[in-house]
This record gives C-alpha cells, structure tokens and sequence, in this order.
C-alpha cells in the first residue's frame, strides 16, 4: 500500500526531449518504411501483371503454332489417307479383276486336264501342254524565508511557463506524426488489399495454366511429347508461382509493416494523451494553484508578501 501511495518517477528535461525525439524518429522510420514498401508493392503488382499477361500471351502464341502443326499434319494426313483410299480401291480393283481372270482360266485348265487325260501317250506329257498347267500366284523563517520564496515563486512560475510552452507545441507536433502514421495506415491498408487482390487474381491464370497442362497430358499416341508449347506451359506454371510467392512474402511484410504502424500510432496516442494531461495539470490545476498565493510586495497597504501571516495565531 506504501508503494501504492508513492509519487510517480520525474524526469529531467533532456530526458523528456530525448524521449520526445524518440518518438518522432521511430514514427518517421515507420512512416518511411511503409511508404518504401507501398511503392515497391505498386512496382511489384505492376510487374507481375506484365509478366502474367506476358506469360499468357507466349503460350497462346506456342499453342496457335501447335495448333498450326497439328492443322496442317492433319492436312497431309487426311491427304495420305486419301491416297491410301484410292490405292485400296485400286488393289480392290486389280483383285477383282485377277479374281475375274482366275474364274476364266478355271475353264482352259479343265479342258487342258481333260485332255491330258486322254492323252493317248500314258505317262507322256506334250511340253506345250504341260507348261499350260504349271503357269498359275503397318516491431526558515524571517526575511530569508520570504526572499527565498519569492525566488521559487519566480523560477516556479518561469519553469510552468517553459513547459506550458514546451508542451504547447509538442503536443500538435505528436498529433501531426499521430495524423501521418494514420495516413500510413490506411495507404498500408489499402496497400494490402492491393497485394491480396493481386494474390486472388493470379488464381485464375494459374488454374488456366494447370488446366491446359493436365489436359496436354491426354494427348493420345506420338502427339504426347514434350512440344515447345509443353515447355512453356511448364515454365508459365513454375512462373505464376513463383509470383504468387512473392506476392504472398511482399503481403506478409506490408502486414508486418501495418502491424508496426499501428503500434506506433498507439504509442503516439499516448503520448498525446501524456502532453494533454500534462497541459491540464500546468495550465488548469498549477495556475489555478499559482493564482491563489497572493502577491509578493505588499506595497503600503501591508499585504502579506510570504512566510507566516503577522496576525497569524497559534
């Protein structure tokens, strides 16, 4: 309870100027980094999209020239197959035909048996007759006493004026860091949802670009090989991610960043709660104090100029 009752620690002015100047660079620092790391954020964004809408604009090059190869082989073998038709349709000809020509000589070569069977030669074939049937085919007292206290009176009074001053102005101080930080703040803010709106953006070319890589995959036959278009099918996947990667880390630091800008406006409230009250106590409750101690010369009226009153009793 004793501890409880026990005045709060004083500070010398250097230190309460030094505390000040503390205050002021953290926020300017905070303040700097934060909009360091807006432009980069901005520059980040912008670059990433070009890059995106770049990636995007070289694969469906890639893949209009594939599509090209794959029109124009599915030309030549539409073309091929043609040929083949014709070809086939030929052969089915020339078969027909040689099936015709087998039927006609099925009657020569019967007749050709029927006679070498009534060969009157037994055993003896006519050379003519013979060649006839073997031709098959994929983060103290008295004036010393008044004298003395006269003279505190005055450096009192100067030191209350001096620090009504001092105050005075570094409370408006404290408020315009208070109003820059928030100012920072809400461009941090803005900043993250930027950065969030570009992280949600890169979803779609990124489904796209998975999409027509696990399409590719199904291609049938020969058709599935790794083509200049699979290659950068790959590469704008590896790519997208690697921004969305960091989009994410550039994310994390502007929240990092707005975390820290929000400690330090708190910190700067207080402060500023700390230069009102102070303001209240010099300019309300010590001037109200100051003014109910009554002059210090008494002049002839014998008014009390300090120390104990003359008609004062015990």
């Amino acid at each position: 309870m004793a501890r409880l009752l026990q005045p709060p620690p004083k500070f010398l002015p250097a230190e309460w100027h030094m505390a000040n100047e503390n205050q002021y660079h953290r926020a300017e620092a905070e303040r700097s980094r934060s909009e360091r790391l807006v432009a980069e954020s901005q520059r980040l964004v912008e670059e990433i999209g070009k890059t995106t809408r770049k990636s995007q604009s070289d694969v469906n090059k890639k893949l209009e020239q594939r599509l090209e190869e794959v029109r124009f082989w599915k030309k030549e073998l539409a073309d091929k197959l043609e040929e083949l038709v014709c070809t086939t349709e030929d052969l089915l000809a020339y078969r027909t035909r040689l099936e015709n020509a087998l039927e006609s000589l099925k009657e020569p070569l019967h007749i050709t048996q029927m006679c070498l069977e009534y060969s009157l030669l037994a055993g003896q074939l006519c050379p003519r007759q013979g060649g006839e049937v073997r031709r098959v085919p994929g983060p103290c007292g008295g004036a010393s006493l008044r004298s003395r206290l006269a003279h505190l009176h005055d450096r009192s009074g100067r030191e209350s004026v001096c620090g009504r001053v001092l105050n005075g102005t570094a409370r408006p101080h404290c408020l315009r860091s208070a109003c820059k930080v928030m100012e920072e703040i809400a461009c941090q803010e803005k900043n993250v949802t930027v950065l969030e709106k570009a992280i949600a953006d890169q979803e779609g070319p990124a489904k796209v670009a998975h999409t027509r890589l696990e399409t590719r995959t199904h291609r049938p036959n020969v058709e599935l090989c790794r083509d200049a278009a699979q290659c950068r099918l790959v590469r704008e996947v590896q790519e997208i991610a690697h921004s969305v990667a960091r989009l994410k880390e550039t994310l994390a630091r502007a929240q990092a960043e707005l975390r820290g800008l929000n400690r330090r406006q708190l910190a700067l409230q207080e402060e500023v709660q700390v230069k009102e009250n102070t303001i209240y106590i010099d300019e309300v409750l010590c001037t109200h104090m100051r003014k109910s101690i009554p002059p210090r010369d008494g002049g002839d009226q014998g008014e009390w100029a300090g120390g104990p009153r003359p008609d004062a009793g015990c």
